[in-house]
């Protein structure tokens, strides 16, 4: 075993060292020199020492509701949601109608996923105090996580106008978020570029506008990057330390086991699940010592999957940046991947401050972090071709065969039954509503004019909520898609019922210029064939990827006419779609897209890789 990495240093100088990323301790800072002494050890990120100091409090005044509501947000801050609910409860029976322990006991109940009463008490924290911004963004983040995405950019603009002209950055950015998440990209990006222009040093700001770049047909793969190098240097600023970081790692003993960890907030029933399974499986067959650290709330029977994989398995939801860096960096990992990249819940400040000595980004994002503390990035040669090297700060390491393995589900229904004499012709998308770019409507329209008897179906949550579902409508509309053959259905209850709808498609259409990839791979699992127009960034080739691992390259597009054209050819030869229907389930658990036993021997290669750094 390798000699222990000594303490961790104090947190870096500068807004790395605040409040953690997710809800803060207590609604109003409290003032005396209890809290004054108690805020300086959590930002010294001495937070087990400043519990132990309220504690103290409370033994001599055991109702006081501003102790109890303080403790209750630092038990949240270290993972104690239990022990945080007893004590926000406390400060509620002292003090019902007080903003901040009404907040405590918000926080706790939504950290316990207990999100009807997490609704009422936001609904509540918004009225006792309709000039505080933390109250609406709260209620939005709970709004959030329970699919209600259009409610919860409403109450954002709730709050908005109650707060007139003085919005706080942290309310702008979640509002810009959810309205990317609702397709409403331009807004999104409106509000970035003004928020980035009134404080052009907001690291969330940039690093929001980069990832937005990636769903905009109009913008170069160099603009992309450009804008990811910029998040970047502006996180670097933020954490205040180089690519180095502000940790020392021991020397590895020779002969020591190999240690790896993955970091992600979806190691759970999402799209990253399907594809970190064999990478955790991977990690494992090469012999190495394996930890997990969820940054997510979700725990289900994915997560069940992947605890019992590892070797330890820790969740670091709701600390600080620089808490979550110490608890990895204690666990002594030699490779640590992060599987997020700047998607919502990213962990790039945790990254920054280098917390293992090899770093490597990894299946959940179609481009470079800007990340100069990530040393490598796993894509394959054709969603990276030589010669892509200038548009990443990561060293591209390339998979053969494919830069990912799909894990499909196990209880999977059978494939799509056969099609009848007389069944009309359906094309379908499950993509998520950010994904439908105008360019994809545009596309979707031609498709549908070349086969003027075919139908459309369209799936997902942006259908679940109205002003989602009349915000599609409108741009399908504003496109020139016939309405009338158009059909969009809500989110089923389950992963095996979402397949099933796959049934009901005949030939899947895919977006454009970020490609869908857990739908692509489900509607192959299911004997969908799927078109797909292959660009010029990561993004706009994953679909090339994924088809080409298949042996099914016929499928990518290279313009728009000939997107049109495949899905025209497809659809007139019945015979020849019957039989990929018939075909295509085995031809994908016979490719290298889930030969996990191709991916386990690249993987073992590129950690032997990592291994000479390390």
């Amino acid at each position: 075993m390798s000699p222990p990495p000594g303490p961790p240093p104090g947190p870096p100088p500068g807004p790395q060292s605040g409040p953690p990323s997710g809800r803060t301790p207590a609604f109003t800072a409290p003032g005396g020199s209890v809290f004054d002494q108690t805020h300086a050890l959590v930002q010294a990120g001495k937070t087990a020492e400043a519990i132990a100091r309220v504690r103290a409090g409370l033994a001599r005044r055991p109702s006081d509701p501003e102790l109890n509501a303080y403790l209750a947000g630092l038990l949240l801050r270290t993972g104690q949601a239990q022990q945080a609910l007893f004590y926000a409860q406390a400060a509620v029976k002292a003090r019902p109608d007080d903003p901040a322990c009404v907040f405590a006991l918000f926080s706790a109940t939504a950290a316990l996923r207990r999100m009807d009463d997490a609704k009422a008490l936001g609904e509540r924290l918004v009225k006792l105090a309709p000039d505080n911004p933390q109250g609406y963004q709260e209620l939005a983040r709970v709004l959030d996580e329970v699919g209600k995405v259009d409610q919860a950019a409403e109450v954002c603009e709730r709050g908005i106008t109650a707060l007139g002209g003085v919005v706080p950055a942290s309310l702008q950015l979640l509002h810009a978020a959810l309205l990317h998440r609702l397709g409403n990209h331009e807004r999104a990006r409106a509000i970035l570029r003004t928020l980035q222009t009134t404080e052009p040093t907001n690291v969330d700001a940039a690093v929001q506008l980069a990832a937005l770049s990636n769903y905009d047909a109009g913008i170069t793969p160099e603009h992309s990057a450009a804008a990811h190098f910029r998040a970047g240097m502006l996180l670097a600023d933020h954490v205040g330390c180089g690519p180095a970081g502000i940790f020392k790692h021991a020397a590895r003993k020779p002969g020591a086991l190999r240690h790896a960890a993955l970091i992600s907030p979806d190691l759970a029933a999402h799209s990253v699940g399907s594809f970190a399974l064999p990478l955790a499986r991977a990690i494992k067959a090469a012999g190495w010592r394996l930890t997990l650290f969820n940054t997510g709330q979700r725990d289900d029977e994915v997560t069940a999957q992947f605890k019992a994989l590892a070797d330890a398995y820790i969740v670091t939801a709701g600390l600080s940046s620089y808490d979550a860096a110490c608890k990895v960096h204690a666990q002594s990992v030699d490779v640590l991947f992060e599987l997020s990249g700047l998607t919502e819940g990213n962990c790039q400040k945790l990254m920054a401050l280098k917390p293992a000595p090899v770093q490597v980004t990894a299946i959940g994002y179609p481009a470079t972090t800007g990340n100069r503390a990530i040393d490598y990035r796993l894509v394959d040669a054709v969603t990276d071709p030589p010669g892509s090297e200038g548009l990443c700060v990561e060293q591209l390491v390339r998979l053969d065969g494919g830069f990912l393995c799909y894990h499909p589900p196990l209880s999977a229904p059978e494939p799509r039954p056969p099609i009848a004499e007389d069944e009309p012709l359906v094309l379908g998308s499950f993509n998520s509503y950010q994904k439908l770019s105008r360019l994809t409507l545009d596309l979707w329209a031609q498709v549908l004019e070349a086969l003027p008897q075919a139908k459309l179906l369209v799936k997902g949550a942006m259908v679940s909520g109205r002003t989602g579902s009349d915000r599609l409508a409108q741009a399908m509309a504003d496109a020139g898609l016939p309405m009338d053959r158009i059909e969009m259905l809500e989110t089923t209850r389950d992963r095996s019922e979402h397949l099933k709808m796959y049934h009901r498609v005949h030939i899947g259409l895919d977006t454009y210029p970020y490609h869908g990839t857990t739908t692509t791979c489900e509607a192959l699992l299911m004997g969908v064939p799927v078109v797909t127009l292959a660009g010029g960034s990561h993004a706009a080739r994953v679909g090339a990827s994924l088809l080409s691992a298949v042996g099914m390259p016929e499928l990518v597009a290279h313009s728009p006419a000939q997107y049109v054209q495949i899905a025209r050819d497809l659809a007139s030869d019945r015979a020849r779609l019957q039989g990929i229907h018939r075909e295509l389930r085995g031809r994908l658990l016979g490719s290298s897209l889930t030969d996990e036993g191709r991916y386990a021997a690249q993987i073992a290669q590129v950690l032997a890789k990592f291994t000479q750094k390390a």
